[in-house]
């Protein structure tokens, strides 16, 4: 089994959500099983909102402009995510069976299960969480952040959130992605957010190099969570950097 793996240069929010919205056309479209892998990062740090979220209730539109924060809607749902040091991937495909699809919860299971063992190659340990974590919110409120609490099957150390999720369905296809955090600046994000308390975040959230105590490179990064995929799934991939509708070459150090 072969699947397509692609890895771009840091782009901005909004060219990063238009090629994840093509992946998955693709994806909806194509006659052939078909999956792709995409791993990328961000330039300059973005807010991203779920399709559905309302910018008012989900983001400080004066702190994000007054720091040069953009503001873009991703294809899938979910809560606001501040995409700042993070690696992010993204995985679009039309065969369910593979991902156990008969449901949204179980595609999550399947993909946290490749990126818990890219975690653990990289000496972390990581759980999926049982259930979703309910928060109390005001009615009228503001949206709290994605990180503020775990979904279901979402990927927890120390009993912190350490990768967010979001996925979108087709008819025949699927898009889930994700932050994968290396540093997390929770009062950037509690401020970016509208959340009052930057030490709540502090309990809920945690990034890579806080857990090891160094920062681990992006070629580390790349090699430990494509190996994952390809321990879990069972599959090979074919390298590709600069098919449309993709930009860029591939970041500086690609995956080992």
């Amino acid at each position: 089994m072969r699947w397509q793996l692609i890895v771009d240069p840091a782009l901005d929010g909004r060219t990063n959500m238009e090629v994840d919205a093509a992946l998955l056309d693709e994806a909806e479209n194509a006659a052939q099983p078909t999956t792709v892998i995409r791993f990328y990062q961000w330039m300059p740090a973005t807010l991203s909102l779920g399709r559905h979220q309302k910018l008012e209730q989900a983001a400080d539109l004066e702190f994000c402009g007054e720091h040069g924060i953009p503001i873009v809607h991703r294809p899938t749902g979910g809560r606001a995510v501040l995409h700042d040091d993070e690696l992010t991937y993204a995985v679009a495909s039309n065969e369910l069976d593979r991902f156990n699809g008969a449901s949204v919860y179980q595609t999550y299971r399947s993909i946290s299960e490749a990126l818990r063992l890219g975690l653990e190659r990289l000496g972390v340990p990581a759980v999926l969480a049982p259930e979703t974590r309910k928060l109390g919110l005001a009615r009228n409120g503001p949206d709290h952040p994605c990180f503020a609490s775990p979904s279901r099957y979402e990927l927890t150390a120390n009993a912190r959130k350490i990768i967010g999720s979001a996925q979108r369905r087709r008819r025949r296809s699927f898009l889930q992605h994700g932050s994968i955090l290396i540093t997390c600046d929770r009062d950037k994000l509690a401020r970016a957010t509208r959340v009052a308390d930057a030490e709540t975040l502090a309990q809920a959230v945690v990034g890579i190099a806080e857990l090891l105590g160094r920062r681990p490179s992006t070629g580390e990064m790349l090699g430990a969570f494509v190996a994952g995929f390809q321990e879990h799934f069972a599959v090979e991939f074919v390298w590709n950097a600069d098919s449309p509708p993709r930009r860029g070459v591939g970041l500086s150090e690609t995956p080992s």
